[in-house]
Protein backbone atom coordinates (compact mmCIF):
# COMPACT_ATOMS: atom_id res chain seq x y z
CA UNK A 1 0.00 0.00 0.00
CA UNK A 2 1.12 3.65 -0.46
CA UNK A 3 1.29 5.13 2.39
CA UNK A 4 0.11 8.88 3.28
CA UNK A 5 2.98 10.11 4.87
CA UNK A 6 3.41 13.05 2.18
CA UNK A 7 0.41 14.51 3.81
CA UNK A 8 1.56 15.24 7.27
CA UNK A 9 3.25 18.78 6.27
CA UNK A 10 -0.23 19.77 4.56
CA UNK A 11 -1.66 18.46 7.66
CA UNK A 12 0.14 20.62 10.09
CA UNK A 13 -0.13 23.75 8.00
CA UNK A 14 -4.06 23.01 7.50
CA UNK A 15 -3.90 22.79 11.25
CA UNK A 16 -2.18 26.30 11.83
CA UNK A 17 -4.08 27.87 10.05
CA UNK A 18 -7.17 26.02 11.34
CA UNK A 19 -6.33 27.60 15.02
CA UNK A 20 -5.64 30.77 13.83
CA UNK A 21 -8.90 30.85 11.93
CA UNK A 22 -10.91 29.84 15.10
CA UNK A 23 -9.16 32.02 17.45
CA UNK A 24 -9.81 35.19 15.30
CA UNK A 25 -13.72 34.45 14.46
CA UNK A 26 -14.68 33.47 18.27
CA UNK A 27 -15.10 29.73 17.01
CA UNK A 28 -18.21 30.76 14.78
CA UNK A 29 -16.89 29.63 11.53
CA UNK A 30 -18.32 26.45 11.15
CA UNK A 31 -22.17 28.33 11.94
CA UNK A 32 -22.61 25.43 14.39
CA UNK A 33 -26.60 25.14 15.18
CA UNK A 34 -27.45 26.84 18.94
CA UNK A 35 -28.38 24.26 21.82
CA UNK A 36 -27.55 21.89 19.50
CA UNK A 37 -25.16 18.82 20.03
CA UNK A 38 -22.94 18.58 16.58
CA UNK A 39 -21.22 15.38 15.14
CA UNK A 40 -18.59 15.82 13.31
CA UNK A 41 -17.94 12.26 10.68
CA UNK A 42 -15.22 12.07 8.53
CA UNK A 43 -16.92 9.02 5.95
CA UNK A 44 -20.45 8.44 5.04
CA UNK A 45 -20.90 4.81 6.65
CA UNK A 46 -20.04 6.75 10.06
CA UNK A 47 -22.59 9.62 9.04
CA UNK A 48 -24.78 7.50 7.62
CA UNK A 49 -25.14 5.10 11.23
CA UNK A 50 -24.87 8.03 13.34
CA UNK A 51 -28.21 9.59 11.64
CA UNK A 52 -29.86 5.94 12.36
CA UNK A 53 -28.81 6.27 15.65
CA UNK A 54 -30.27 10.18 16.24
CA UNK A 55 -33.47 9.19 14.49
CA UNK A 56 -36.60 11.69 16.32
CA UNK A 57 -33.90 13.36 18.59
CA UNK A 58 -33.96 17.02 17.30
CA UNK A 59 -31.42 18.41 19.70
CA UNK A 60 -28.25 16.49 17.59
CA UNK A 61 -27.18 17.78 14.39
CA UNK A 62 -24.36 15.76 11.86
CA UNK A 63 -21.79 17.13 9.55
CA UNK A 64 -20.06 14.78 6.85
CA UNK A 65 -16.87 16.03 5.76
CA UNK A 66 -16.23 14.17 2.69
CA UNK A 67 -19.51 14.69 1.25
CA UNK A 68 -18.44 15.65 -2.25
CA UNK A 69 -17.68 11.92 -2.86
CA UNK A 70 -14.10 12.02 -2.62
CA UNK A 71 -11.76 7.97 -1.90
CA UNK A 72 -11.36 8.40 1.56
CA UNK A 73 -7.51 7.22 0.25
CA UNK A 74 -6.95 10.63 -0.55
CA UNK A 75 -9.00 13.28 1.08
CA UNK A 76 -7.34 16.10 2.52
CA UNK A 77 -9.03 18.43 5.11
CA UNK A 78 -10.01 21.68 4.37
CA UNK A 79 -9.48 24.75 7.11
CA UNK A 80 -13.44 24.63 7.82
CA UNK A 81 -13.31 20.70 8.23
CA UNK A 82 -10.66 21.02 11.14
CA UNK A 83 -12.80 24.33 12.17
CA UNK A 84 -15.64 22.16 12.54
CA UNK A 85 -14.09 19.60 14.51
CA UNK A 86 -12.63 22.53 16.72
CA UNK A 87 -16.54 23.81 17.49
CA UNK A 88 -18.57 20.50 17.75
CA UNK A 89 -19.36 18.16 20.51
CA UNK A 90 -18.20 14.73 19.31
CA UNK A 91 -15.70 14.03 16.34
CA UNK A 92 -15.92 10.22 14.96
CA UNK A 93 -13.72 8.80 12.59
CA UNK A 94 -12.31 5.74 11.59
CA UNK A 95 -8.89 5.77 12.27
CA UNK A 96 -6.62 3.92 9.68
CA UNK A 97 -4.01 4.95 7.81
CA UNK A 98 -5.98 7.41 5.58
CA UNK A 99 -7.24 9.29 8.91
CA UNK A 100 -3.86 9.82 10.03
CA UNK A 101 -4.73 13.57 10.04
CA UNK A 102 -7.65 12.85 12.03
CA UNK A 103 -6.08 11.05 14.80
CA UNK A 104 -3.05 13.65 14.71
CA UNK A 105 -5.79 16.53 14.84
CA UNK A 106 -7.23 14.78 17.88
CA UNK A 107 -4.01 14.14 19.77
CA UNK A 108 -2.36 17.61 19.03
CA UNK A 109 -5.62 19.70 19.63
CA UNK A 110 -7.85 17.82 22.79
CA UNK A 111 -10.85 20.01 24.03
CA UNK A 112 -12.38 19.25 27.38
CA UNK A 113 -15.89 19.88 25.52
CA UNK A 114 -15.47 17.86 22.37
CA UNK A 115 -15.22 13.67 22.37
CA UNK A 116 -13.27 12.24 19.95
CA UNK A 117 -13.45 8.71 18.89
CA UNK A 118 -11.29 6.67 16.98
CA UNK A 119 -13.33 3.89 15.85
CA UNK A 120 -10.22 1.51 14.95
CA UNK A 121 -9.54 1.83 18.76
CA UNK A 122 -12.41 1.29 20.02
CA UNK A 123 -12.77 -2.27 18.45
CA UNK A 124 -8.96 -2.91 18.22
CA UNK A 125 -9.66 -6.85 19.22
CA UNK A 126 -11.99 -7.00 15.94
CA UNK A 127 -8.79 -5.38 13.66
CA UNK A 128 -7.12 -6.96 11.20
CA UNK A 129 -3.52 -6.66 9.89
CA UNK A 130 -3.15 -6.08 6.34
CA UNK A 131 -2.18 -8.61 4.04
CA UNK A 132 -1.20 -9.76 0.47
CA UNK A 133 -3.47 -13.18 0.63
CA UNK A 134 -4.92 -13.41 -2.60
CA UNK A 135 -3.31 -10.28 -4.06
CA UNK A 136 -2.29 -10.69 -7.82
CA UNK A 137 -0.19 -7.14 -7.44
CA UNK A 138 1.36 -7.25 -3.79
CA UNK A 139 2.33 -3.88 -1.92
CA UNK A 140 6.09 -3.08 -1.26
CA UNK A 141 7.37 -4.77 1.96
CA UNK A 142 6.32 -1.71 4.60
CA UNK A 143 5.54 -1.77 7.89
CA UNK A 144 2.78 -3.35 9.53
CA UNK A 145 -0.67 -1.66 8.74
CA UNK A 146 -3.96 -2.45 10.22
CA UNK A 147 -6.91 -2.58 7.56
CA UNK A 148 -9.01 0.34 7.64
CA UNK A 149 -12.22 -1.10 5.84
CA UNK A 150 -14.13 -2.46 9.29
CA UNK A 151 -17.47 -0.57 8.03
CA UNK A 152 -17.60 -3.40 5.15
CA UNK A 153 -18.08 -5.92 7.85
CA UNK A 154 -21.52 -6.01 9.43
CA UNK A 155 -20.64 -7.57 12.45
CA UNK A 156 -18.08 -5.11 13.36
CA UNK A 157 -20.12 -2.10 11.67
CA UNK A 158 -22.94 -3.40 14.57
CA UNK A 159 -20.03 -2.73 17.55
CA UNK A 160 -18.98 0.80 15.83
CA UNK A 161 -22.87 1.52 16.56
CA UNK A 162 -22.98 0.80 20.18
CA UNK A 163 -20.02 2.68 20.57
CA UNK A 164 -21.49 6.12 18.96
CA UNK A 165 -24.77 5.04 20.30
CA UNK A 166 -23.04 5.01 23.97
CA UNK A 167 -21.42 8.11 23.44
CA UNK A 168 -24.33 9.96 22.19
CA UNK A 169 -26.53 8.77 25.34
CA UNK A 170 -24.44 10.75 27.24
CA UNK A 171 -24.80 13.88 25.28
CA UNK A 172 -28.02 14.69 24.81
CA UNK A 173 -31.55 14.66 27.40
CA UNK A 174 -32.62 11.81 24.11
CA UNK A 175 -30.95 8.73 25.57
CA UNK A 176 -34.07 7.02 25.68
CA UNK A 177 -34.93 7.37 22.34
CA UNK A 178 -31.19 6.54 20.90
CA UNK A 179 -31.39 3.41 23.52
CA UNK A 180 -34.48 2.40 20.93
CA UNK A 181 -32.84 3.65 17.74
CA UNK A 182 -29.97 1.66 18.39
CA UNK A 183 -31.20 -1.62 19.49
CA UNK A 184 -33.74 -1.96 16.02
CA UNK A 185 -30.96 -0.56 13.51
CA UNK A 186 -28.56 -3.12 14.93
CA UNK A 187 -31.39 -5.91 14.33
CA UNK A 188 -31.54 -4.55 11.00
CA UNK A 189 -28.02 -5.22 10.33
CA UNK A 190 -28.04 -8.25 12.47
CA UNK A 191 -30.73 -9.59 10.03
CA UNK A 192 -28.49 -8.73 6.89
CA UNK A 193 -25.43 -10.67 8.12
CA UNK A 194 -27.53 -13.80 8.65
CA UNK A 195 -28.76 -13.07 5.17
CA UNK A 196 -25.11 -12.85 3.79
CA UNK A 197 -24.00 -16.41 6.05
CA UNK A 198 -26.89 -17.98 4.57
CA UNK A 199 -25.95 -17.08 1.00
CA UNK A 200 -22.34 -17.91 1.65
CA UNK A 201 -22.60 -21.34 3.45
CA UNK A 202 -24.90 -22.47 0.34
CA UNK A 203 -22.09 -20.75 -2.16
CA UNK A 204 -18.54 -21.43 -1.85
CA UNK A 205 -16.93 -18.29 -4.17
CA UNK A 206 -14.17 -17.33 -5.49
CA UNK A 207 -14.36 -14.09 -5.73
CA UNK A 208 -12.42 -12.73 -8.97
CA UNK A 209 -11.55 -8.87 -8.72
CA UNK A 210 -10.18 -6.80 -11.47
CA UNK A 211 -9.80 -3.82 -8.77
CA UNK A 212 -8.80 -2.87 -5.35
CA UNK A 213 -9.66 -5.42 -2.58
CA UNK A 214 -11.27 -3.37 0.52
CA UNK A 215 -13.59 -6.46 1.34
CA UNK A 216 -11.18 -8.29 2.99
CA UNK A 217 -13.11 -7.74 6.32
CA UNK A 218 -16.32 -9.43 4.45
CA UNK A 219 -13.98 -12.47 3.68
CA UNK A 220 -13.00 -13.00 7.17
CA UNK A 221 -16.67 -12.82 8.24
CA UNK A 222 -18.30 -15.42 5.52
CA UNK A 223 -15.01 -17.42 4.47
CA UNK A 224 -15.08 -16.84 1.06
CA UNK A 225 -11.76 -16.87 -1.45
CA UNK A 226 -10.98 -14.11 -3.42
CA UNK A 227 -8.23 -13.18 -6.31
CA UNK A 228 -7.70 -9.31 -6.41
CA UNK A 229 -5.65 -6.96 -8.73
CA UNK A 230 -4.44 -4.98 -6.05
CA UNK A 231 -4.65 -4.44 -1.90
CA UNK A 232 -7.45 -2.31 -0.91
CA UNK A 233 -5.51 1.06 -0.73
CA UNK A 234 -2.83 0.63 -3.27
CA UNK A 235 -2.84 3.89 -5.49
CA UNK A 236 -2.38 1.42 -8.54
CA UNK A 237 -4.95 1.14 -11.16
CA UNK A 238 -3.32 -0.39 -14.06
CA UNK A 239 -2.15 -4.14 -14.34
CA UNK A 240 1.03 -5.35 -16.59
CA UNK A 241 0.14 -7.97 -18.82
CA UNK A 242 1.41 -10.76 -16.19
CA UNK A 243 -1.21 -10.15 -13.65
CA UNK A 244 -3.83 -10.30 -16.32
CA UNK A 245 -3.13 -13.41 -17.08
CA UNK A 246 -2.99 -14.76 -13.62
CA UNK A 247 -6.46 -13.22 -12.85
CA UNK A 248 -7.94 -14.51 -16.57
CA UNK A 249 -6.68 -18.14 -15.72
CA UNK A 250 -8.10 -18.10 -12.44
CA UNK A 251 -11.53 -16.68 -13.94
CA UNK A 252 -11.06 -19.61 -16.78
CA UNK A 253 -10.39 -22.83 -14.54
CA UNK A 254 -13.26 -21.71 -11.85
CA UNK A 255 -16.98 -21.89 -11.52
CA UNK A 256 -17.05 -17.47 -11.95
CA UNK A 257 -18.94 -16.74 -14.36
CA UNK A 258 -18.74 -12.60 -12.84
CA UNK A 259 -15.66 -10.59 -12.73
CA UNK A 260 -15.56 -7.51 -10.09
CA UNK A 261 -15.18 -3.69 -9.76
CA UNK A 262 -15.31 -1.38 -6.95
CA UNK A 263 -17.69 1.76 -7.65
CA UNK A 264 -14.60 3.80 -9.20
CA UNK A 265 -12.89 1.04 -10.72
CA UNK A 266 -11.95 0.14 -14.57
CA UNK A 267 -14.40 -1.78 -16.58
CA UNK A 268 -11.98 -2.14 -19.35
CA UNK A 269 -9.64 -3.75 -17.49
CA UNK A 270 -12.65 -6.09 -15.93
CA UNK A 271 -13.59 -6.70 -20.10
CA UNK A 272 -9.78 -7.61 -20.75
CA UNK A 273 -9.54 -10.06 -17.85
CA UNK A 274 -12.61 -11.58 -18.89
CA UNK A 275 -11.21 -11.53 -23.29
CA UNK A 276 -8.32 -13.49 -21.97
CA UNK A 277 -10.03 -15.67 -19.91
CA UNK A 278 -12.45 -16.91 -23.17
CA UNK A 279 -15.50 -17.15 -20.66
CA UNK A 280 -18.80 -15.36 -21.46
CA UNK A 281 -18.45 -13.43 -17.85
CA UNK A 282 -19.96 -9.87 -17.15
CA UNK A 283 -18.78 -7.33 -15.15
CA UNK A 284 -20.66 -6.59 -11.21
CA UNK A 285 -19.98 -3.75 -9.11
CA UNK A 286 -19.01 -4.11 -5.69
CA UNK A 287 -19.39 -0.65 -3.56
CA UNK A 288 -16.86 -0.29 -1.25
CA UNK A 289 -19.32 2.51 0.53
CA UNK A 290 -16.38 4.97 0.96
CA UNK A 291 -17.16 7.33 -2.06
CA UNK A 292 -20.96 8.51 -1.33
CA UNK A 293 -21.40 11.95 -1.82
CA UNK A 294 -24.19 14.36 -0.85
CA UNK A 295 -26.24 14.05 -3.72
CA UNK A 296 -26.40 10.06 -3.58
CA UNK A 297 -27.73 10.73 0.20
CA UNK A 298 -30.24 12.22 -0.89
CA UNK A 299 -31.04 10.38 -4.08
CA UNK A 300 -31.62 7.25 -0.51
CA UNK A 301 -28.26 5.77 -0.69
CA UNK A 302 -27.44 4.59 3.04
CA UNK A 303 -25.59 2.11 4.42
CA UNK A 304 -27.86 -0.69 5.02
CA UNK A 305 -29.08 -0.12 1.06
CA UNK A 306 -25.70 -0.70 0.10
CA UNK A 307 -24.60 -3.63 1.94
CA UNK A 308 -27.63 -4.77 0.82
CA UNK A 309 -26.81 -4.26 -3.33
CA UNK A 310 -23.91 -5.15 -2.88
CA UNK A 311 -24.92 -9.37 -1.54
CA UNK A 312 -27.55 -8.88 -4.68
CA UNK A 313 -24.45 -8.00 -6.93
CA UNK A 314 -22.74 -11.35 -4.60
CA UNK A 315 -25.84 -12.92 -6.21
CA UNK A 316 -25.32 -12.64 -9.52
CA UNK A 317 -22.74 -15.23 -9.57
Amino acid sequence: MKKNRNKSLLIKTIILFAALLTFLTGCEVSGKADNKITVVCTVFPIYDWTKEIIKECDDIEVILLEDDGTDMHSYQPTVKDLVDIEDCDVFIYIGGESEEWAKEYSEKHPSDKRTDICLMDEIASDILLENDEGIVVAQEEEEEAYDEHIWLSLKRSIKCVDVIGNALKDKTSASEKITGNITSYKEKLSELDKEYEEYFNTNPRTLIIADRFPFRYLAEDYDFSYMAAFPGCSSESNLSFAPVVELSECLGNSDENVVYITESGDKELADTVIDQSGKDAKVVILDSIQCVSLKKIEEGASYYSLMKSNLDALKQE
